[in-house]
């Protein structure tokens, strides 16, 4: 049809169809509204014709969301049927995999084996000869339902992801995972459940607030706010979250909800903008180890930078006056007392930031439009800041002010867009024009077989994992430099335990294991994305492998 936005796509029984250009993983995406019967989509004809040359290797691949829906859950039975004169097939769409209702994109790859099949007629092999027909169910209740996918395609050994535009340049930065999320724009880490959230940047009726992003309740909203910016997690795993245009700064408690922890810092124009913990050290007249910092950004007023209890409210005392405009959004700490901020304004410096208030500048060897978010690399010592005058990711050596391009290819950022965590190699970057996180696994910066007695060295001195992509078995390699308590884990996209492979106190040196693929039930696992994550007293690193049945 010629439906603006939607290419060659036919549809049956639907009601609204449309391609809103954004909210999509990334971008815009197709947008389905409840019509009379089961709504269907059909593929173009591109998509069809002899698959026989696919079979046991190419997957089908498709990403949804259900923006609204009310009813009984529909048995999906047929969620995708390929027909053509040699038979049909269909892949059924299991009720507990369809993601929660609300900004969730979720991803889901079919292999092209008639394992992963229900051939209904003719054979496997003449079917996928001529395929003349490829549907999609996309209803999945009883009453009223929009529905969304994106990204549908075949992807054959070798082809890159669909709708992959983020290049990596860093020869020791790995691009492990995205997943999308409508509106995104800020994460953390919370180091009490080992789990990712984020910031919606909207109106709290239009959907701002904070959200889950991981586990069991990923997709859901956990607290409303109006146009949040930045966002911290203490040790016991409450909430710090600042609003820009509101001027307040709001703690969230899973146990207790939300309670204004400061309602502003002085009259005028306050805008709290990025957040994190005061390191050891960093003890000035308004500022002791342990109290949170936060930047007030100076959009119409000062540009300053705060100094608040995590266990107290109302407490905030200025640490740095206005010192001119810098734009300061996002704010960050090293291991050895440093304090790191980030503007907008000055692209050519990096900001450090004294106990007393005074601020020195590093200078940039090449200048850096647009720093927006900032994160400290406590185990290579390095700068990784998000820049939205190219839409890149970079880092900065904090001794010398090089810089490197990390990648580019984002599609916009927000302020604080950027969290990392060191001990586990990993970096998360919110792409709010995409509405995507990024995670990116980071080298560790030592070989598998270095077991130096350095004292506060590392524990943990690398995790890896083949053949990956596996078939059955996974092989998994990991090196300890000291004796411990070691735990081996595998976990799914959402955040669930799958399999415990390990927990036990190993010597120092290397160790191989093998997981074959199942759970803890002695279950077979489905295709996808899994993690394994390893820990050993306070340190975690973790792997990609994907399972391909």
């Amino acid at each position: 049809p010629s439906e603006s936005g939607l290419g060659d796509w036919s549809f049956s029984n639907t009601g609204s169809r449309s391609n809103p250009g954004s909210g999509g993983n990334g971008g815009g995406f197709c947008q389905i509204g409840d019509g009379t019967g089961i709504s269907y989509a059909y593929a173009p004809s591109r998509f069809l014709g002899n698959w026989f040359p696919l079979i046991g290797l190419a997957s089908m691949t498709i990403d949804l969301r259900r923006l609204s829906s009310s009813g009984d859950p529909l048995v999906v039975s047929e969620f995708i049927r390929l027909s053509g004169p040699g038979g049909t097939a269909v892949v059924a769409m299991p009720a507990g995999d369809l993601p929660p209702v609300g900004r969730v994109w979720r991803s889901y790859s079919f292999p092209l084996e008639a394992a992963s099949w229900t051939v209904t007629a003719g054979t496997w092999d003449a079917l996928l000869a001529n395929v003349t027909e490829c549907r999609l169910q996309l209803e999945f209740a009883g009453s009223t339902e929009t529905v969304g996918f994106d990204n549908f395609g075949r992807l054959a050994p070798g082809c890159a992801p669909l709708d992959l535009p983020v290049v990596v340049h860093a020869s020791d930065v790995e691009l492990c995972d995205h997943f999308g999320f409508a509106g995104i724009s800020t994460v953390a880490l919370n180091p009490a459940d080992g789990l990712l959230y984020g910031l919606v940047d909207l109106a709290s009726s239009s959907g701002g607030g904070l959200w889950a992003l991981a586990g069991d309740i990923a997709g859901t909203r956990l607290a409303a706010f109006a146009q949040p910016t930045g966002l911290l997690f203490d040790a016991a795993g409450n909430a710090f979250v600042s609003e820009d245009y509101g001027g307040e700064i709001f703690r969230f408690a899973l146990d207790s909800g939300t309670s204004l922890w400061v309602s502003g810092f002085h009259s005028g124009d306050d805008d709290p903008c990025g957040l994190c913990f005061a390191p050891a050290g960093f003890d000035g007249p308004n500022v002791d180890p342990g109290d949170i910092l936060v930047t007030d950004c100076g959009s119409g007023g000062a540009d300053e930078v705060w100094a608040f209890s995590a266990a107290v409210a109302e407490n905030e005392r200025q640490v740095m006056p206005h010192t001119g405009d810098r734009d300061f959004r996002d704010i960050t700490a090293g291991d050895t007392g440093e304090v790191y901020l980030a503007g907008t304004i000055d692209p050519t410096t990096v900001s450090l930031l004294a106990p007393d208030g005074a601020r020195t500048t590093l200078s940039l060897a090449t200048p850096i439009a647009g720093m927006i978010g900032i994160a400290y690399d406590g185990v290579m010592d390095a700068l990784y800041v998000i820049a939205t005058g190219d839409s890149s990711l970079r880092r900065i050596d904090p001794t010398t002010g090089a810089v490197t391009l990390v990648a580019d290819g984002f599609a916009g950022f927000n302020n604080c867009g950027i969290d990392i965590d060191s001990a586990g190699r990993r970096l998360w970057v919110a792409d709010y024009g995409a509405g995507r996180v990024y995670e990116f696994c980071l080298a560790s910066g030592s070989a598998a077989g270095d077991f130096g007695p350095a004292a506060g060295a590392s524990l943990l001195a690398g995790l890896s994992a083949w053949p990956n992509p596996a078939r059955t078995a996974v092989g998994v390699r990991f090196a300890l430099r000291a004796e411990t308590e070691a735990r081996l884990e595998v976990y799914d996209l959402a955040g669930r335990l799958v399999r415990r492979l390990l927990a036990d106190r190993l010597p120092a040196g290397e160790r191989s294991l093998n997981w074959d693929g199942r759970d803890a039930a002695g279950r077979r696992v489905a295709s996808g994305l899994y993690l394994l994550r390893l820990s050993a007293g306070e340190e975690v690193r973790s792997a990609r492998v994907v399972i391909l049945r």
